[in-house]
């Protein structure tokens, strides 16, 4: 096995506090469509996305960052977006910044606090005591320095009751609930030949352009480092949810890792990329990988791989668009980390789902071995890429340590091999930024649905070969 590292947790490192906020929708939908569902002919469609490890989805725009002349990505504002004060404003209140209240399941008696940059342990404490709250966790978010705690609400306590007292305290910067976030992918009853890596022309890439040198950070449920299709990477195990040395393997993360940078009977695009498995979903359902999450865990894995430098984050996850995720990921993206998550499987019709719908986020579709739509992915303007995500080949945890395969469907695996190419892209000229990175990724994609961008394919399914060759192209631009 090629450099396995384990963590309980990584040390935080301040960065920058640069920030801007966008438009919420607060709808929040089940995430994930059914397992094994057909694709569909391509075609029009309207509003909604679902994760594809999981997800929710619609039609909220989500547009690439912003860059300056020298092409490095704008760092005052997001384009078209209001600039939002963190650490402006009354303190408590409403926890959803001024922008309209989240609505969406949440642990029944757990709360998010969170203060500003520099708040003593003892604030912390004397606010739990004073609220009979107990503290659960807590830690830093990156470059913000904003300290975030997990507290929980006494048996008995009325649970609005106290998140509205909590926002009443002016020690708080605000106070939110614990929202879920599901990562959730079924297998397929189809399965079809390992297709997908021909599919996006990625057969040929140059073997010494296949990750090496570039950080990913995998935001998912638990990694099975010994499985033979990732014993040869290199692997840093972080362990979010218990804190354990050896996480737990877990369907969905090992899946996931697979498709990213797997180097044996599954064969990723990335195997030379150094892979962050963060581990920050619990497992549900080891046969389909159904994993679960909530707000404090999912930031603070966003923190995580920014302490960690990783130049790409994957989030085959979907959850509300609520503050706290909506900050850490605002962080990443204007501070140049590329994050690429799942657009959704809850159908057509579905809400948008988040972080995919977050301006800055590449929200990335799943298509079939013809290039069909899955039947069971959102719909929506913010939509970027499609990729493949039906009945793919992927590796799991077998039985007794053994290693294990399956066929999975949703848009958390298409999203898997979008990020791969991106940290191809990124071994080849290191120096490309986020912006550029969107730029190959989107310009390359062989457009499938009506001309240029639609609600369903975005831009189209990704091309490897296309986006390799157009590298010189964007840095000439630069």
């Amino acid at each position: 096995m090629r450099a396995v590292r384990r963590f309980g947790f990584l040390p935080v490192l301040a960065l920058i506090g640069a920030f801007a906020a966008q438009p919420a929708d607060a709808q929040v939908a089940p995430v994930l469509g059914p397992a094994g569902a057909p694709a569909a002919p391509a075609g029009g469609g309207a509003g909604g996305v679902g994760v594809g490890g999981g997800g929710v989805g619609g039609g909220a725009g989500a547009g690439a960052v912003g860059s300056n002349a020298s092409g490095t990505p704008g760092m005052p504002r997001l384009p078209g977006e209001p600039v939002f004060d963190t650490f402006g404003g009354a303190p408590g209140g409403n926890d959803n910044g001024g922008l309209p209240a989240v609505q969406g399941p949440h642990a029944p008696d757990l709360i998010c606090v969170v203060f500003r940059p520099g708040t003593p342990d003892s604030t912390g404490n004397d606010f739990a005591s004073g609220l009979k709250l107990r503290i659960e966790r807590q830690y830093d978010l990156s470059g913000l320095r904003l300290r975030v705690y997990l507290m929980r609400i006494p048996d008995g306590a009325d649970y609005n009751d106290t998140l509205r007292r909590a926002n009443g305290d002016g020690r708080a910067l605000w106070v939110q609930p614990d929202y879920s976030f599901i990562s959730l992918d079924g297998t397929t009853a189809q399965p079809t030949r390992q297709y997908a890596l021909a599919k996006i022309r990625a057969l040929d890439l140059p073997q010494a352009a296949r990750g090496q040198g570039v950080t990913v950070a995998l935001i998912d449920s638990g990694v099975e480092p010994t499985h033979e299709s990732l014993s040869g990477d290199s692997l840093t195990l972080v362990d979010l949810v218990d804190g354990k040395a050896a996480p737990p393997p877990e369907t969905h993360g090992t899946a996931l890792a697979s498709i990213i940078a797997g180097s044996g009977k599954v064969k990723g695009l990335a195997p030379g990329a150094h892979l962050i498995a963060i581990r920050a979903f619990t497992e549900v359902d080891p046969k389909s990988g159904e994993s679960t999450s909530d707000s404090f865990h999912v930031s603070e894995g966003v923190s995580t791989a920014l302490d960690a430098k990783a130049r790409i984050i994957n989030m085959s996850i979907g959850g509300p668009n609520d503050r706290l995720v909506r900050t850490a990921i605002e962080e990443a993206v204007l501070t140049g980390t590329t994050v690429i998550a799942a657009a959704g499987n809850s159908g057509p019709d579905a809400p948008p789902s988040y972080p995919a719908a977050q301006t800055g986020v590449i929200a990335v579709t799943a298509t079939d071995d013809k290039d069909r739509i899955y039947s069971g992915a959102n719909r929506g303007d913010y939509v970027s890429l499609a990729a493949p995500g039906v009945a793919v080949l992927a590796a799991k945890p077998g039985k007794a340590g053994a290693s294990a395969y399956d066929y999975f469907t949703g848009t958390s695996m298409a999203t898997g091999y979008a990020t791969g190419l991106a940290a191809v892209l990124l071994s080849a000229d290191p120096h490309l930024t986020s912006v550029d990175l969107r730029r190959l990724l989107e310009s390359s994609a062989t457009d499938l649905g009506p001309p240029k961008k639609d609600p369903e394919f975005g831009w189209g399914r990704i091309d490897a070969a296309s986006a390799y060759s157009a590298m010189a192209t964007v840095g000439a631009a630069n």
